[in-house]
């Protein structure tokens, strides 16, 4: 898009040649130009302090200093935004022209043909391109910023694997800096290896984002220049041009040595679990309100079978075991316990076993509840005290014998 307002720094110390230019910009209907002129390359630096113009016209020969020493002091006041320069020469305008592209200047003309279409021309796609180049700088910016914040490990590779870019918690992580990494092959910086073989993945896993193959949540082992192992998760994706061909490679790597320790600790309390409940030879029974779900022991199924898994149907299955004697008066205090302000509850009562035989329980239940109060989980122990019922009924005629 074109610009339609523009203020315009003549740097020439020819008079004759700032009316023209002048006179040249005022004439366009395009946009309205408000030109500046100064005749010394200091004055032309102490202007574009002061009045920030959006281009420079740049005349190579000055009395004090040439273009192109101009050039540089104006590059580095515009503190590393584009500076939209145009050089004017009158002679050898290539040699000096393509100095002047190297230096920084977005385009050259020659003094002695340049005309009013091709200076507003010229400054249109001058400004153009600094418009584009902050766009730009504002995108990197931008992504710079997204990855600078973000908790992964961001790695960036040309087509050859070697190393362009890395995030700071790259850096961290890998225990290196992007100034010294860049350019050099990832396996020079770090060692990737097989979670399980150990064997070094070395570019392997780069190429294979190179041949277009995205991977996912894979893992590995990496191991940093000081030798630390830290277990990784990690995602590969190809990078494309226009034409969607392979250029690069992204990688995120992700450290998880915090999730694997969780990991290893929750295996290890449900392996001491599992122990505690094989060994145990009482009942027990775990019923997830909210999952729908019961657990059971070894020691309750080899009592009653195995139960529905369903809490819609467990709990009449339950209660059919109970002998009818016992069963409205356990119902009640269940229904109480788990619909009222309780934690717990202990009952005792009869109930029929797998052979058909009934026994005598003790149940001893924890209730969990939500924020709310209401009920979502019940786990319970249940004492097998037929055998010591039995002892004590037994005892109590013979000990009214002795006492008679």
């Amino acid at each position: 898009m074109l610009r339609t307002e523009c203020t315009v720094l003549v740097v020439d110390d020819a008079p004759e040649d700032r009316t023209l230019y002048r006179r040249y910009l005022e004439r366009s209907e395009e946009c309205r130009y408000t030109v500046l002129e100064v005749d010394r390359g200091e004055h032309a630096l102490a202007a574009f302090r002061e009045r920030r113009p959006d281009c420079v016209l740049l005349d190579y020969l000055m009395p004090d200093k040439d273009g192109l020493a101009v050039l540089h002091e104006l590059t580095r006041e515009a503190a590393g935004e584009s500076a939209a320069v145009i050089m004017l020469t009158g002679s050898a305008r290539d040699q000096v022209g393509v100095q002047a592209l190297k230096a920084g200047a977005l385009d050259y003309l020659d003094k002695n043909s340049i005309t009013a279409e091709q200076l507003h021309r010229a400054i249109q796609y001058a400004l153009k391109k600094v418009d584009l180049k902050r766009a730009v700088e504002q995108q990197r910016q931008w992504l710079q910023g997204t990855l600078d914040s973000i908790g992964e490990a961001v790695i960036a590779t040309d087509g050859g694997g070697r190393v362009m870019f890395m995030n700071p918690v790259a850096e961290v992580l890998l225990d290196a800096r992007i100034r010294t990494a860049r350019g050099r092959a990832i396996e020079e910086i770090c060692s990737i290896l097989d979670e399980h073989t150990h064997r070094a993945l070395g570019s392997s896993f780069i190429e294979l984002a190179l041949r277009s193959e995205i991977q996912s949540e894979n893992y590995a082992l990496l191991v940093t220049r000081s030798g630390k192992e830290l277990p990784v998760e990690y995602r590969l994706v190809p990078i494309r041009d226009e034409k969607g061909e392979v250029q690069g490679a992204v990688v995120a790597l992700r450290d998880i040595s915090g999730r694997r320790r969780i990991e290893a600790s929750l295996r290890e309390r449900e392996e001491r679990l599992a122990l505690v409940t094989r060994a145990a030879s009482d009942a027990m029974w775990d019923w997830d309100l909210r999952a729908d779900h019961v657990w059971w022991n070894e020691a309750y199924e080899a009592l009653f079978g195995r139960p529905p898994q369903r809490t819609g149907h467990a709990p009449q299955w339950r209660l059919e075991r109970v002998h009818a004697e016992d069963r409205s008066r356990v119902a009640q205090q269940i229904h109480g316990a788990m619909h009222g302000p309780d934690a717990k509850w202990v009952l005792d009562y009869r109930a029929r076993t797998l052979g058909g035989a009934y026994r005598r329980f003790v149940e001893r239940a924890v209730i969990v509840r939500d924020g709310d109060g209401r009920a979502v989980r019940v786990l319970a122990l249940m004492l097998d005290i037929s055998d010591w019922t039995r002892s004590e009924d037994e005892a109590r005629p013979e000990e009214g014998r002795r006492l008679g």
